[in-house]
């Protein structure tokens, strides 16, 4: 059975050297000029140029916040928000990115300004086809280039790509347009400043012109919102004319003879606030996000990956960062791992857990083009030994229904499973090159004695100083119940001890090796580690580890723990290991929650949320209880265990979405499942007696 979250791809026939949708029976654009169209109906017919010099007077250039004129959600004026349905071969953002750059480069004051672009596809175009399609327009080259370097596969997500020298944010939705709808009113409920009504014509493609769509188009639409399309319906003309647009035909592109444009009369929507146009999804959720107060100032306790990406997001986002370690440098815990690997979690089912990890996957490949990273990594590829014939015989069947997920995954004999952009990293220099920023100031060697609340900021107090920020993001696992006592985020300390063998004769590795252990094949300038110099030896040298060992805090060598990884090693290798020709390489301790994914998010007052959701178990409806009891502008962003490197790019954006009220880079139900409070409504859903200790000790 082929997942839901495996999308297929557009059913595209090249005609005259155009694309054409065989399964629409319908063209992506004019045959006459495309791009002239794209900037017809959907530029112009939105009126973009003049709206964003108009938007550009009337912001102040400190990037204020103002309210929307509805009440309690503030509204970014200094981001203008579109919306498209149908993102098909990336034409209408080409040309709106183009013009915003025009504008910005004739326009300064622009350059305060961000644009958003969200855009829904269920099926896109394969890397090949939306390549050939993009070599069709060269005065975009810059732009498609870089699109085509971080191309999404077909698999059901929100992809976020930041283009910063254009100032631009793209959201792709791969999934349907109902549910991308859902998502963005989650975060952008009355925010969006144009829509882009572009599916294929309604009578090819009646699901994208249903009326719950309209209404979800009334519940996006910000103050003074606009729309174009190219259809001129009438029942397209009376829909978005009964949800509050203010209609007009116009002469259609080229030979066509009508289309329609509108502006939205928000008095329409006055009466309702933003909360009542959140989708029902949401209403019914325990983890309803905070609005969270504006920041300039923010500080992150903890410098190892999670700390560190962290930082980097938040700095580019405009905010000043102090990053605080208690060690004398970054990566020195669970992320100082000599040799970092990275690979996507496969499961049989693709459930949430593995969809969580194939979305970070991507944005941990996305980030290293975007940060320049390639120096530090080393995707030599990472195979699955022995994953079993069950996931093998799936992942065969997923590649039959959808090539293009070859891309990142292939099987291969013995029920082997092969990740050919994967590898491994020098985390430490990674980290180092992410906070070599002059807007991020590292303390190093500062333990974090006190946080505390003081009004609307927080105290940090390190050696008997202290200093207020705007927020907080706690990035350090094991000190993390010191700082915070009273939350429920129960995770496990998990020794591991690692080993280099030399000598090795057979077999010879070319890529990394995964089981119950791994093994990296060492080569000149694998990692700033000086433990791993290249060995220049006959045969040859291995980087493998590590050991799992629970309630173990032993942080010196331990000879049982390295003939046991030894042996495991040889299992691995299928060959017998001299013990002469093995070191030993280091100790070190992963911080893993009980569930092994990683806990990001805001964090409540557990004391009192235990008190308002002690009758969960009861079965009671979640939309009875109110919002946690949120600590303002506090956030974690640890127990990431050992995926650390896969996982923390994307909680990173995260954290960077809940401080700046903006869209998740993920869908809502894995936002969730990285919640903080999960674990803690979990056993709340338990009857009192049978709740984990520290539940009965409170």
């Amino acid at each position: 059975m082929i997942p839901k979250s495996i999308l297929h791809c557009a059913d595209i026939e090249w005609r005259d050297g155009l694309p054409f949708s065989r399964q629409f029976n319908d063209i992506y654009y004019s045959r006459q000029d495309g791009l002239e169209e794209s900037y017809y109906t959907f530029i112009e017919g939105n009126n973009l140029p003049y709206r964003w010099q108009i938007n550009s007077t009337n912001t102040n250039d400190n990037k204020h916040l103002r309210n929307s004129s509805t009440n309690t959600k503030k509204r970014q004026t200094n981001i203008f928000r579109v919306c498209e349905f149908g993102f098909g071969t990336g034409l209408n953002f080409f040309t709106t990115v183009n013009t915003w750059q025009q504008h910005r480069q004739i326009n300064p004051t622009l350059n305060n300004h961000w644009l958003h672009f969200y855009s829904v596809e269920k099926h896109p175009l394969t890397l090949s086809d939306f390549s050939k399609s993009a070599d069709l327009w060269p005065v975009f080259q810059e732009i498609s280039s870089q699109l085509i370097e971080v191309y999404p596969i077909p698999f059901k997500g929100i992809y976020r790509i930041d283009l910063p020298n254009y100032q631009v944010s793209l959201f792709l939705y791969w999934m349907d347009l109902a549910d991308a709808l859902n998502e963005i009113m989650i975060q952008q409920p009355k925010n969006i400043d144009a829509f882009y009504l572009d599916g294929f014509a309604p009578a090819k493609n009646p699901d994208a012109w249903e009326q719950d769509l309209f209404q979800k188009i009334q519940a996006l639409a910000g103050p003074d919102a606009t729309l174009a399309t190219f259809s001129a319906a009438g029942f397209v003309r009376r829909g978005l004319s009964d949800i509050g647009f203010n209609m007009s035909k116009r002469k259609g592109f080229g030979t066509k003879r009508e289309m329609l444009t509108g502006r939205f009369n928000n008095s329409s929507n006055l009466s309702e606030t933003p909360d009542n146009f959140k989708s029902k999804y949401l209403l019914n959720s325990l983890y309803r996000p905070p609005i969270s107060r504006p920041s300039k100032k923010v500080a992150i306790i903890g410098a190892g990956i999670a700390g560190c990406s962290t930082a980097r997001e938040l700095v580019e986002a405009g905010l000043e960062v102090h990053l605080f370690e208690s060690k004398s440098g970054v990566a020195t815990g669970a992320s100082g791992s000599s040799a970092g690997i990275f690979y996507p979690f496969l499961s049989n089912d693709i459930n949430p857990t593995s969809e969580f990890y194939l979305q970070a996957y991507y944005t941990l490949l996305q980030t290293i083009k975007q940060h320049s990273l390639n120096q530090f990594v080393h995707p030599i590829g990472v195979t699955l030994k022995n994953t079993g014939a069950k996931l093998k015989f799936n992942v065969e069947q997923w590649i039959a229904t959808q090539e293009e997920l070859s891309r990142w995954v292939i099987t291969s004999a013995n029920n082997d499973i092969y990740f050919p952009l994967s590898g491994h990293v020098d985390l430490k220099a990674i980290c180092e090159s992410l906070i070599a920023n002059k807007n991020i100031t590292a303390h190093f060697n500062s333990v974090v004695s006190g946080l505390v609340q003081t009004g609307s900021q927080w105290q940090i107090e390190v050696s008997q100083q202290k200093e207020l920020f705007d927020a907080v993001v706690i990035c350090n696992s094991f000190e993390i119940s010191e700082l915070l006592p009273n939350q429920f985020m129960p995770a496990n300390k998990v020794r591991g001890q690692t080993a280099i063998v030399k000598h090795l004769s057979t077999p010879s590795l070319s890529s990394v090796w995964c089981d119950s252990v791994y093994a990296v094949p060492i080569t000149n300038n694998t990692s700033s580690d000086q433990t791993l110099d290249d060995y220049s030896n006959s045969g040859q040298t291995i980087y493998g580890g590590a050991t799992f060992e629970l309630d173990d805090d032993n942080s010196e060598f331990s000879e049982a723990s390295h003939n046991k990884l030894i042996r495991e090693l040889g299992q691995l290798l299928s060959t017998e290991i001299d013990e002469a020709n093995c070191e030993f390489g280091r100790v070190g301790f992963r911080y893993c929650s009980i569930d092994r994914l990683p806990y990001v998010g805001p964090v409540s007052d557990h004391v009192l949320d235990r008190q308002i959701y002690d009758d969960l178990h009861h079965g009671k409806q979640l939309s009875n209880y109110a919002a946690p009891n949120y600590l303002p502008n506090l956030f974690v962003n640890t127990a990431h265990g050992a995926r650390g490197i896969t996982s923390s790019f994307l909680s990173a954006q995260i954290i960077k979405s809940y401080i700046l009220n903006d869209s998740f880079p993920l869908p809502f139900k894995l936002i969730e499942k990285v919640h903080p409070n999960r674990q803690l409504f979990k056993e709340l859903k338990k009857t009192p007696e049978n709740r984990v200790n520290f539940f009965q000790s409170q």
